[in-house]
């Protein structure tokens, strides 16, 4: 998403930060931070107390080494690396080695995200950080000792790049996402690009044992459009992943009924159903049993021979993880968010087969929320919970992290870890 797309998103919003503060009656603090959401598919960045992050761009780095001549230099030569990062990463890959750090939900690459990081709090709508407080959001399925490697590359590691973090947390984004809606309690069932996840949450604090995942989500609906597309003898690839994603967020919805949508005609008019390649390869006719094809497997896995259980089912299971008394409470608030949870279509497959796998169980009624911006909901709440007067309490210091070397698992651990 570009600057545009998020001006746009401003006009557009639901009740503002300091009205859902308001409704929580906290109180709004003075000191600043700088929020961070960790995405497999986006990296967010913006201030607290703010309503949208100010810069969004994907997880990915493009790095390119440059020779150097000893005629260019005072000394013998040697070598550099150029590092491009998010969309202009994307559109040069044929230049530059790609690199995505996140994979399925889960930092794997932590000297490439560090970069980002980096790129991210030297951008111009942040001001050029070079001291901040920071709070970064976590994945709900992330070990403890990713919490710790995060917390030495943030606190140590950026110091060779010129910028010091003063104060740092870490917390679970789908707590946070939770946070977004003025809610502290209920299920949030989150759809990105590379995992699906139904964190359970009371009073604030996720519930480990009845967290459920499927390494389902956009990115596999991208992959299912594109083998369709060749299946068809359509002249595309690996190299056109970006416009297959461009096809799959313009075109794709989900179908409540899959058998009836595919045996029906086209709901989209023909000029709709079209795209157009770049470098003169042509426009493509993508019609709707392919559309709808490439979203079913994330209500029915087994159409791509996946043994795992579906979106609804993983709610309908983490709910039923948790004691009887909280399982109304977590019926009656479920949170959908996710970029692939604003597809057309989505909230109501999901809402039509959770009440068919409850229809015998569930004593009370399903009220699912979407009432808020779900691509960066995290963010948001993020930027809510760190413009309380209580949550620099949160935090750890940068002065006690470097006093006492000793304790810094122990230290992170008490102070980050929830």
């Amino acid at each position: 998403m570009n600057q545009d797309d998020l001006e746009e998103e401003h006009k557009n919003l639901p009740p503002t930060i300091e009205d859902k503060l308001n409704s929580m009656q906290t109180f709004v603090d003075q000191k600043e931070f700088v929020v961070i959401d960790n995405g497999t598919g986006f990296i967010k960045c913006g201030f607290s107390g703010e309503d949208l992050p100010r810069v969004s761009i994907p997880t990915v780095m493009g790095v390119k080494e440059i020779i150097i001549e000893p005629s260019q230099t005072n000394d013998q030569g040697g070598k550099k690396y150029s590092r491009i990062y998010g969309e202009r990463a994307q559109d040069n890959s044929h230049e530059y080695d790609i690199t995505y750090p996140i994979k399925r939900g889960v930092i794997e690459d932590f000297d490439t995200m560090k970069y980002c990081w980096h790129h991210l709090l030297s951008h111009k709508n942040m001001h050029n950080q070079k001291k901040c407080n920071l709070l970064i959001t976590d994945s709900p399925l992330n070990h403890k000792d990713n919490k710790i490697k995060m917390a030495e590359y943030l606190f140590d590691k950026l110091k060779d790049h010129n910028i010091a973090i003063d104060s740092l947390n870490i917390m679970n984004s789908s707590v946070l996402s939770l946070f977004a809606s003025g809610r502290t309690s209920g299920i949030v069932v989150e759809s990105g690009q590379g995992i699906t996840t139904a964190v359970p949450i009371f009073e604030g604090y996720a519930l480990p044992h009845a967290i459920k995942s499927i390494n389902l989500a956009g990115e596999d609906v991208t992959f299912n459009l594109l083998d369709s597309l060749m299946a068809q003898g359509i002249e595309v690839d690996n190299s056109n992943i970006n416009h297959i994603r461009k096809i799959k967020e313009q075109m794709c919805s989900v179908a409540l009924d899959y058998d009836r949508a595919i045996n029906s005609s086209d709901p989209l008019r023909e000029e709709s159903c079209l795209y157009e390649l770049p470098d003169d390869k042509g426009i493509i006719k993508v019609d709707h049993k392919i559309r709808f094809n490439a979203t079913e497997l994330l209500f029915n896995p087994e159409i791509i021979g996946c043994d795992i259980p579906s979106i609804p089912q993983i709610a309908y299971d983490s709910i039923y993880k948790c004691d009887q008394d909280l399982q109304i409470t977590l019926f009656n608030n479920i949170i959908l968010t996710g970029g692939t949870s604003l597809l057309p279509g989505f909230k109501d497959r999901f809402e039509q087969d959770l009440y068919e796998l409850a229809a015998h169980t569930a004593r009370t009624d399903i009220k699912i929320d979407i009432d808020l911006p779900r691509r960066h909901s995290a963010w948001v709440g993020g930027s809510m919970i760190a413009s309380l007067s209580t949550f620099d309490d949160m935090t750890i210091k940068a002065t006690d992290y470097e006093e006492n070397p000793e304790l810094h698992d122990d230290a992170v651990l008490k102070k980050l870890v929830f």
